[in-house]
């Protein structure tokens, strides 16, 4: 950073005859500190570095959305929103006091470039104008943590935004309700409750990944599963089933998606809460047997290999299952069990 600010004020410096789009493409490799300090060693410095400091603005502390609502309201405001791309409010606990509160969507209207929106900690936001009224002509990326008393909002929001090719949204404290008509024509990247997925009008066929929550107090397991089948049948290549309780169980996930859904080609099933029970003989053969339904499959994951952190599983045991399960689906080639990858390699099955 010295060189860098010797070599702007040395009149002959060969950084004074670089164009501007080799010096942004080199900045570009520089951290978001590195770029503030870039930005107060001369006017050229400022004026390539500003855009990318402000492209991509992540918040996770009081002090910082203090900061933000400050520089956005002042006269240089207007113009610093126009750069934002990314913007998102991570779920760091942290308390906001009612004037910060009400500032936060006001500033939001402003990033009328905006690109991807995360909104993950809005228990204490007040998001109803912006849901209801904001317009954002660009974006494709939205994260959301879902409120009770806005649900009824998401839909019309996100009706509004046909350009979104990734959405998150989050459950909430409160279980919502089926929501009215979701069109996402562009849509290729769902994660969040199964009963939300429900919701996707028939336009909204190119989803080709899919990770679905399951709560406590979802019950039905083949509606959503039938749902994506109806509607993205042609594009889905992949579903990750995240459950937060004991319900429901990996083997019964298995055979409504070998039912419904025969041609996937990446199959995963995470429990968030408590480990997966050892699997027993006879669900082996009952796994293998939901293997012979499909068609394509390549990937298959029955756990979540970062809560099997150092656990002695019999090795044995476990080849004894993947050559099983190999057997009864031909397009096999990862398999994850127990903390382990396995990968097939030049027809035999070796831990990665």
């Amino acid at each position: 950073m010295v060189l860098t600010r010797l070599a702007a004020r040395a009149h002959k410096s060969i950084v004074r005859w670089l164009p501007n789009e080799i010096l942004t493409m080199v900045m570009s490799y520089l951290l978001q500190h590195e770029l503030v300090v870039l930005c107060r060693t001369s006017r050229l410095f400022r004026n390539l570095a500003t855009p990318m400091v402000y492209r991509s603005v992540t918040l996770s502390t009081r002090p910082q959305i203090q900061f933000l609502v400050r520089t956005m309201t002042q006269r240089s405001g207007p113009s610093l929103s126009n750069y934002v791309r990314e913007f998102c409010i991570t779920d760091e606990e942290f308390e906001l006091t009612p004037a910060l509160i009400k500032c936060i969507p006001t500033v939001l209207f402003k990033f009328t470039r905006l690109e991807a929106l995360g909104l993950l900690r809005t228990d204490a936001i007040e998001c109803t104008d912006m849901l209801r009224d904001a317009y954002f002509p660009n974006l494709s990326s939205f994260q959301y943590t879902l409120q009770h008393q806005t649900a009824s909002l998401i839909p019309p929001f996100l009706n509004r935004h046909p350009t979104i090719s990734d959405l998150g949204l989050i459950h909430g404290p409160d279980p919502i309700d089926q929501m009215d008509v979701i069109s996402l024509p562009n849509l290729t990247t769902y994660s969040g409750p199964g009963t939300i997925a429900c919701s996707f009008g028939s336009d909204t066929n190119q989803i080709m990944v899919a990770c679905l929550f399951w709560y406590p107090d979802d019950l039905d397991v083949d509606g959503p599963l039938l749902h994506l089948n109806r509607i993205s049948s042609s594009s889905l290549l992949g579903i990750m089933t995240m459950s937060v309780s004991d319900h429901p169980d990996r083997l019964k996930v298995l055979q409504r998606q070998a039912a419904h859904l025969p041609h996937l080609v990446v199959v995963q099933f995470w429990r968030l809460i408590g480990v997966c029970a050892r699997i027993s003989r006879e669900d082996a053969l009952k796994i293998a047997t939901c293997l012979k339904q499909f068609t394509s499959l390549t990937v298959l994951e029955l756990d979540n290999p970062e809560q099997h952190n150092g656990v002695n599983v019999d090795i044995n045991h476990d080849r004894e299952l993947i050559l099983l399960w190999s057997r009864s689906c031909k397009s096999l080639s990862e398999i994850s069990l127990n903390g382990r990858v396995w990968t097939l390699e030049h027809d035999r099955w070796r831990i990665s």
